[in-house]
Formats: structure tokens, sequence, C-alpha cells
């Protein structure tokens, strides 16, 4: 089973949402991902390792669901991005 860690979760009084910084673990790797809650309902959720892997879902385990499947697309279509993710990261938080 793949675990699921708490990162950073902010709240947006602008917009009727919010936003949680997840790491999911796909065969073995982890990425972090951010699931946010919509005001129209359901969530959204994208891979900050992977701007083209986004999904959504009606709940939380099901957005977490199909992020992790969009994720293994992901990288089925564009392995070269495996490349990408060996490279230093870091996740910086700034306010504007």
């Amino acid at each position: 089973m793949n675990s699921f860690f708490l990162l950073s979760k902010f709240i947006s009084f602008k917009r009727s949402f919010f936003s949680v910084y997840l790491m999911v673990e796909i065969k073995g790797r982890k990425f972090t991902v951010i699931l946010r809650q919509e005001s129209e309902g359901g969530y959204s959720v994208q891979c900050v390792e992977l701007p083209g892997a986004i999904s959504q879902g009606q709940t939380r385990k099901e957005a977490l669901a199909n992020i992790k499947e969009a994720i293994e697309g992901y990288l089925e279509a564009f392995p070269e991005e495996l490349d990408q993710l060996k490279r230093k990261r870091e996740l910086v938080e700034i306010t504007v």
C-alpha cells in the first residue's frame, strides 16, 4: 500500500477551497502532489514534479487514486522525464 504524508496545508479565503501538499509513492518513487478542494465540488490534483500529470475526483480518495494513474501514464508516455527527476530539486513556498 502506498503512503501519504502531509507536508503542509494552507487555507485561501479569497477562494472557497483548500490545498494540501501530499507525497504519493509510485513504484518506490515519491512525488509531491497538490490536492485542492474545488468550490464547485470535488477535488483537483496536480503533480509538482510532472506538471502535465493532472487529475480530479469526487472524493479525496478518488482524486489521489486518479493522480497515481495519471503519473504512471505520464511516465510511460514520457520516459525521458525520469532523467529530470534525478536532478536535485527543492520545494519552496513563497508568499506574494
